[in-house]
């Protein structure tokens, strides 16, 4: 597997090693140490690829492929390599996750998941287990640093519990941990408990590798952006969307054929149908849409204007009278 540098060097002929960097170099190995300032440095002469294999041959003999591996590994959980010419793998859809004091629901798509995470089993660790993860586990120790380092502050008996039921209960892999806790961290939530709930989606959906967990990241930040946007437009504020209501808000944030335009035209047809905005009537509007391939704007004002002698074009404001008159009642009809 070949990696390149997320960060490059900011000079071909100095070292300069990012901030974010210099933070976790007090909680690396040896290893993991050499290894970055040695990329950051071959890569100011030209290397641009890199894995385990090409690089055993020129760090210190003593380190051993497998240990080069695990710091690349590491590295990568930092966010500071990726694998190169990568793209991001096909995942089942995967939706927000509700949850309450007894239970975990993982909506994906039209399809709940029955609970594979029990919050009643959970270990309740003694401190002399905890303190002897932290010296018998060498990548827990290395998991602790780095945690401690992105949510500045050292962690308390009970967040340490918590962080290594990450590694033990959950049983992920240290790289899906500080991709998750890089992520909380970036939304700026540094509590342990947040960085928790987006942990057990992982394991809810059947997610244990980096790439599934960067994928998932990715669509659930599509999607909390798209509902966003929709929340704005339909005047929803902070209520909890139904579930019909995130099913359809999914639907759309993933499937490029819900441009924002026609989410647009779906929403002022539905205003001027019921005199309100609503998620259920719009997906309506658009699932006929989709069956007779009315994918924009233009093709939404034509198939409102074919009973018209003289066509009106349908501009981004829809604030055609005509359009409207003939687009509520075919609505309606539908």
């Amino acid at each position: 597997m070949k990696f390149k540098l997320k960060i490059g060097p900011s000079s071909e002929s100095d070292i300069i090693l990012p901030r974010k960097i210099a933070e976790l170099l007090p909680g690396t190995d040896i290893v993991e140490s050499k290894l970055i300032i040695y990329l950051y440095a071959a890569c100011s002469d030209g290397l641009s690829q890199f894995d385990a294999a090409s690089l055993s041959g020129k760090l210190p003999e003593e380190f051993e492929k497998d240990e080069i591996a695990r710091a690349l590994s590491f590295w990568r959980g930092a966010g500071v390599i990726e694998i190169a010419g990568k793209k991001a793998p096909k995942i089942a859809d995967m939706l927000p996750v509700e949850t309450d004091k007894t239970k975990i629901t993982v909506t994906s798509g039209l399809q709940t998941r029955a609970p594979l995470f029990d919050p009643e089993k959970k270990p309740c660790y003694t401190s002399e287990e905890l303190s002897a993860a932290i010296d018998n586990k060498k990548e827990f120790k290395q998991l602790l640093a780095f945690t401690e380092t992105r949510v500045k502050k050292p962690l308390n008996t009970t967040e340490l519990s918590i962080l290594y039921s990450f590694y033990d209960y959950l049983a992920l892999p240290t790289d899906v941990i500080m991709l998750a806790t890089e992520h909380c961290v970036a939304e700026g939530k540094k509590s342990l408990r947040y960085i928790e709930k987006l942990l057990i989606a992982f394991c809810e959906n059947g997610i244990n590798t980096y790439d599934a967990a960067e994928a998932y990241i990715q669509r659930y930040v599509k999607y909390k952006s798209f509902e966003g946007k929709l929340r704005a437009m339909c005047g929803i504020g902070e209520r909890e969307l139904t579930k019909n209501e995130k099913t359809a808000v999914g639907e759309w944030s993933q499937d490029k054929f819900y441009t924002d335009e026609l989410i647009k035209c779906a929403y002022e047809i539905t205003v001027n149908a019921i005199n309100k905005p609503s998620i259920s009537y719009m997906k309506k509007v658009m699932d006929r849409w989709r069956a007779d391939g009315i994918d924009t704007p233009e093709k939404v004002a034509e198939e409102y204007s074919k009973s018209k002698s003289a066509a009106s074009s349908c501009d981004r404001s829809f604030d055609t009278g005509d359009f409207f008159q003939a687009a509520v009642e075919k609505a309606r009809r539908a």
